[in-house]
């Protein structure tokens, strides 16, 4: 009797999240990117900082795009227009020293759509998808001057930490941006 109980309260839980419109993470509705492999993806990083375009490559081949090589293999360029890391002291110790520091990284890209003419290599641009965006994460540490080796670890993980981040915001905002598109119809 109770195990029928439970059966029944279970099938209903599962009844009313199905038809409120719950979804989990993650879950589409078919017509978007996330479900369509093979989309390609040219990546233009106009900075110095390799290791964010790796990571940014790194996430977009998680997403199931392909990254290219040449800006004529694809009709959908993300280009990085700057990325900046700064540090600066917010907090000082007795002796007037710092000791407490914030690491910021502020990041500008656009996302653009290119039609290539048919039989040929030129790629007329179309149009820039969105304004040129400024994506930032920011974490804050303290500087022991005792464990200066231990530190200086800690800066280079929570840089690490920040281009993860700002690279996921970046994909984020890259894949909603086509996933309206696809959703408007507008060729890509």
């Amino acid at each position: 009797m109770n195990l029928v109980v439970r059966i029944i309260v279970l099938t209903l839980l599962i009844g009313v999240t199905s038809g409120c419109g719950f979804h989990l993470r993650g879950q589409s509705d078919g017509k978007s990117l996330t479900s369509g492999k093979g989309l390609t993806v040219y990546l233009a990083v106009n900075s110095d900082d390799k290791l964010l375009r790796r990571q940014i490559t790194n996430d977009l081949q998680a997403s199931d795009l392909l990254v290219v090589s040449e800006p004529e293999l694809s009709g959908n360029h993300l280009v990085v227009v700057s990325a900046k890391v700064n540090k600066r002291a917010i907090g000082v110790d007795s002796n007037g020293r710092n000791n407490e520091f914030e690491l910021n990284q502020n990041v500008q890209f656009i996302v653009n759509a290119f039609a290539s003419e048919t039989g040929a290599k030129k790629i007329q641009k179309v149009e820039s998808l969105l304004e040129p965006i400024e994506v930032q994460a920011r974490r804050s540490f303290y500087l022991d001057n005792i464990d200066l080796i231990g530190k200086r670890a800690e800066e280079k993980g929570l840089l690490e930490s920040i281009r993860q981040e700002v690279s996921r915001k970046i994909i984020s905002r890259f894949v909603v941006t086509l996933d309206q598109q696809l959703k408007t119809g507008k060729n890509l």
